[in-house]
């Protein structure tokens, strides 16, 4: 059970940001002080994805022990620019997920069921404010 009182607004932290041309260094930095997803914008500040550790995972992997198909995908239809990143937007994940800061927390639980992803931004006057994870979302429930 949920507070259907709480909003995005009393869970969000503030978020790690970086611009797409940021190096792997620079997340490198942002990554060994904390275990936040780092939201990447542009210039104007719009929300353009996200990068979670797990990412990074992908340049220390050995090349000889990945498969052609996670490189380019079942049919060859794509490219995980992420086993050859060379900045923040060879490895981030795009999507249009955002939320006000007035959403109810069992809305944001909702969307990041529904569309498996970890963390949504928190978007005030098209920027980014805030940014509620997965674990700010489990600390929220409250056993009966």
């Amino acid at each position: 059970m949920v507070n259907k009182l709480l909003t995005a607004r009393d869970i969000m932290f503030r978020p790690k940001i970086v611009h797409p041309r940021d190096p792997i260094a620079k997340l490198k930095r942002i990554l060994k002080t904390t275990e936040d997803t780092i939201i990447v914008i542009n210039k104007r500040g719009k929300f353009l994805g996200e990068i979670h550790e797990y990412d990074l995972l992908k340049l220390i992997v050995p090349e000889q022990e990945i498969s052609e198909e996670e490189v380019v995908g079942i049919l060859g239809m794509g490219y995980d620019r992420g086993f050859i990143a060379k900045d923040a937007r060879d490895l981030m994940h795009a999507h249009d997920f955002v939320a006000a800061p007035d959403t109810p927390i069992p809305n944001l639980a909702l969307i990041m069921y529904k569309e498996e992803i970890r963390a949504i931004p928190i978007i005030k006057n098209k920027k980014v404010v805030g940014v509620v994870h997965l674990r700010n979302l489990i600390k929220c429930i409250h056993k009966p």
